[in-house]
């Protein structure tokens, strides 16, 4: 072990909060001993360099966990939810005591550098926490002190004695008050489970249509915090100079009846919540001010409370499964919404959804006939068994429509790749073009929002927000639009980072560069061009009209693209992203490519230059870099852009009866032996 490494111990390393804590240390690097009476249950011990089960109401046994240690997070404790600790508050306040202050000790008589100790939202005074609407708590609210009976006091005690250690004996103290912390991995039942995983076991074992118990009536608030939020806010505590008490938690009030009815949503069951009552409630209202938190660590939570239920629910779901599976319905597949599904991209995504186990619905606009080429060759009747893709009627100008059919398929996931996307035909069509690509994400975005269901939604961004800007391009880069489609598009950026922002809804922008294939319509200008090859070289057509020639894209593969999107909805956090290959060519290199390779030599003599193509306003070079998706979602592009005009040339031969020279059916074998679609 290198010498420079410091040695940490959690206490409480067994435990819910403790052995996540362990694991985001150990990923950190460092050397980590975890204490506990019990071995943790649903990690393995050795995730810890070393674990040693050890009483720490006893003071040699905490003399022998700090030995040798530079830093302690100490988390042991006992405790439970409300049913539990004002059933046991003299037991609780004794081993608490005991536990904190011999570890204080403890770390004095062996030098340690700096202790955390998670105290809690309970050391706040009764008085301020009466009114379910309550104002956020902020951390002077402690005082004049009024902690809830047995647990808030010993923890408002313990939060003085450790100060007292610091002032009079140099040790370092960092205190986090934590606010009702929840996640996988942690107590579910036995009575110490606390609210959000108590309410997800009673609705894992109620069968569809039955009922479940919520104590108190329900309109009593709380604000929870994600366990995984909840480690990165202590790390970045223990590591500030902050000294302290600080509020950890979230500061999104909900009732516990909102919080049971998401949860229930998860579920996909029908429930009946009964009310008890009798139950013990707490205090009527907390919530957590994170004024200071901010400040101070420049943290804040990221994982939204319907993603943090989410996957609590479903881990919960599947324990309950192993112990009672009778209780349970069998785990169901992922349900994707796109929306565009009968374009370029949508028609890819959805076969790499179904090639994934995934329960597909796409919206199309009506129409007297069915425009749905691109997916013909997976579509199939939904009347027939088995069927995984179903199509429905939607616009995007109509947000009742949208609504309902976001609350009637209750997706997981929501791709929303549909508008009206022709850069050039957005100069005639500027007023549609806003209605349907900017306020159209926004009318999605807020059904998502009215939803409460924990969808995770991706929206199809565009190189053609930066306009002007000067490559390379990246997330960073400012926006300087130079069409309607692009000015909507950005709209559209920004509202989707407001809500994740705003709303906690796992919401990410794929800025994707040009992306072609056999595929993209034939107005598009690469698909005009290799159209056009093919037509001349069939003896179809003589001439092809184009505009600026000059014009320099980023221009990559389509099903690659696709697999960015899928991608960043598998990711824990969501984030934008720059998808490109970071070259760019001219229309004009495109050109040379692709009548060359066809075999018809000089393009000049087919070409003719029609100023009705010309833009307005055009973009002279969008380059893209790519380095951020590279570097967190492991992509990288393996179609080159000359691989990506013989690809399109060679399909579009194919279609006009002759025979390619076959080099980009060879790229496409070498490339993806293994490829998840099935036609050109």
């Amino acid at each position: 072990m290198d010498s420079m490494q410091e040695k940490i111990l959690v206490t409480g390393g067994g435990g819910f909060i403790g052995h996540h804590l362990v694991r985001f240390l150990k990923s950190k690097g460092y050397w980590v001993r975890g204490v506990d009476l019990k071995y943790p249950e649903y990690s393995a011990k050795d995730e810890a360099d070393e674990f040693l089960l050890l009483d720490l109401r006893d003071f040699d046994n905490c003399l022998k966990a700090t030995e040798g240690i530079d830093k302690v997070y100490t988390l042991a404790a006992d405790m439970g939810g409300i049913g539990f600790i004002t059933m046991v508050k003299a037991d609780v306040v004794r081993n608490n005591l005991l536990i904190n202050v011999n570890m204080a000790e403890a770390c004095r008589q062996n030098r340690v550098k700096r202790l955390f100790f998670s105290s809690s939202a309970c050391a706040y005074a009764k008085y301020k926490q009466e009114d379910a609407n309550i104002p956020p708590l902020k951390e002077s609210d402690a005082y004049p002190a009024d902690p809830e009976d047995g647990y808030g006091w010993e923890k408002l005690m313990s939060e003085r004695m450790y100060t007292n250690f610091s002032e009079d004996h140099g040790l370092e103290v960092r205190i986090a008050r934590y606010h009702n912390v929840f996640g996988p991995e942690g107590t579910y039942d036995g009575g110490r489970e606390k609210a959000p995983a108590a309410l997800a076991r009673k609705v894992a074992v109620a069968p569809d249509g039955g009922e479940i118990e919520v104590w108190g009536d329900g309109n009593q608030t709380r604000s929870f915090l994600y366990v995984d939020d909840c480690v990165k806010g202590t790390y970045a505590l223990m590591e500030s100079d902050w000294k302290e008490p600080l509020n950890i938690g979230s500061d999104r009030l909900v009732t516990i009846d909102g919080l049971a009815d998401m949860i229930i949503r998860i579920s996909g069951k029908r429930l009946i919540k009964k009310h008890n009552l009798a139950a013990p409630q707490g205090v009527r209202g907390r919530n957590s001010d994170n004024t200071l938190c901010k400040q101070v660590l420049g943290w804040e939570p990221k994982v939204s409370l319907e993603e943090g239920l989410e996957k609590t629910y479903r881990w919960i779901e599947e324990q309950v499964a192993k112990k009672s599976p009778q209780y349970t319905n069998q785990k169901k597949d992922k349900v994707a919404l796109i929306t565009g599904i009968a374009g370029q991209d949508g028609s890819y995504l959805a076969e790499l959804l179904l090639s994934k186990g995934y329960e597909v619905y796409g919206m199309i606009r009506w129409d007297s006939v069915f425009l749905t080429e691109r997916i013909d060759h997976i579509y199939k009747d939904p009347h027939q068994e088995g069927v995984k893709m179903f199509l429905e009627h939607g616009d995007l100008l109509d947000s009742g429509n949208i609504t309902g059919l976001v609350q009637r398929i209750k997706p997981d996931e929501i791709y929303h790749l549909g508008a009206m996307s022709h850069v050039r035909v957005s100069f005639d069509m500027p007023e549609y073009t806003a209605n349907a690509d900017g306020l159209g994400t926004l009318r999605i975005v807020e059904a998502i929002k009215n939803s409460g269901l924990p969808i995770k939604f991706y929206n199809a961004s565009s190189s053609e927000q930066f306009g002007s800007t000067l490559p390379p391009q990246n997330e960073n880069s400012m926006f300087h639009p130079r069409s309607p489609y692009a000015c909507a598009k950005v709209f559209a950026h920004h509202t989707t980072q407001l809500a994740r922002e705003a709303y906690g809804t796992f919401a990410c922008n794929g800025i994707l560069y040009n992306h072609e294939s056999p595929r993209r319509g034939p107005t598009f200008v690469t698909r005009k061009i290799t159209r056009a090859v093919a037509r001349i070289k069939a003896g179809l057509d003589t001439k092809l009209y184009l505009g600026n020639l000059d014009a320099k894209r980023d221009w990559g593969f389509a099903p690659e693209y696709v697999e960015v999107m899928y991608l960043m909805l598998q990711q824990d956090t969501p984030d934008d992203y720059v998808v490109s290959t970071g070259e760019s060519h001219s229309v004009r290199e495109f050109l040379e490519g692709a009548f060359s390779y066809a075999g018809l030599g000089d393009w000049k003599n087919y070409v003719k230059i029609d100023p009705i193509y010309f833009r307005p306003a055009d973009v002279e070079d969008l380059r893209g870099d790519a380095r951020k998706a590279r570097e967190k979602l492991g992509w990288s592009p393996k179609v080159a852009f000359e691989d990506l005009v013989k690809i399109m040339v060679d399909a579009d031969l194919r279609k006009v009866g002759l025979q390619p020279p076959g080099e980009g059916d060879k790229i496409l074998r070498e490339k993806f032996p293994d490829r998840w679609w099935k036609v050109d």
